[in-house]
């Protein structure tokens, strides 16, 4: 098998990685954000926000507005038009993102450590937490379940199903409390991978 090194980075590491068009973007924990396309890289963005506060994961929705979720200053919006931030200010749980993954409808859900939200077009739409019904404040994974229903996995109480599509936030399905943390969580159909820090990876059943 080819290995090839891309590049290294003077001063930083790797902090999150996402497909972007037909390329790559890689965040750097020296504050950028590289656009790699094969081999070649270029700086997209940087920030000197990111330095204090590491970017922990991105994703980009259908018209290319990339999202670069922050631990510590909630969420960069990234555009042509310009830069919005998603932090408590206007609504979010917590300025500690540690995951963030692409909804149908191209909304994103937001794992915080103070519960998960949804949001669009740089706005707050919902949050769901301990005081709606949620079993862990402390969410570190979320993957959309396909049909706008949100996956989350937590430190304390495993993974759970949160549907933002009905009029009252609404607890589906919690499972999995007993194997720790849920650092990743990946949905495949009726399929339900977790990567927790107590079992290793664990698949449900959750037809």
């Amino acid at each position: 098998d080819r290995v090839e090194l891309v590049f290294r980075p003077d001063n930083g590491r790797v902090n999150a990685i996402s497909t972007y068009g037909d390329g790559v973007i890689i965040a750097v924990s020296n504050g950028t954000i590289l656009l790699c396309k094969g081999s070649a890289c270029d700086t997209l963005y940087s920030d000197t926000t990111w330095l204090r506060s590491p970017i922990s994961a991105m994703v980009v929705d259908h018209t290319g507005v990339l999202y670069a979720a922050t631990y510590g200053a909630g969420i960069s919006v990234l555009s042509k038009s310009g830069e919005k931030r998603i932090w408590t200010g206007n609504g979010l749980p917590d300025d500690h993102v540690n995951d963030i993954c692409l909804l149908p409808d191209g909304s994103v859900a937001v794992a915080t450590d103070q519960g998960v939200a949804k949001c669009r077009d740089g706005d707050v739409i919902q949050t769901f937490s301990e005081a709606q019904g949620a079993p862990d404040n402390l969410i570190l994974s979320v993957a959309s379940a396909g049909d706008g229903r949100v996956w989350s996995g937590s430190d304390k109480a495993g993974a759970f199903l949160w549907d933002p599509l009905k009029a009252n936030d609404t607890l589906l399905l919690a499972i999995g409390a007993g194997n720790g943390a849920v650092r990743g969580i990946l949905a495949q159909q009726d399929l339900l991978w977790t990567a927790t820090t107590s079992a290793g990876p664990v698949l449900y059943d959750v037809e």
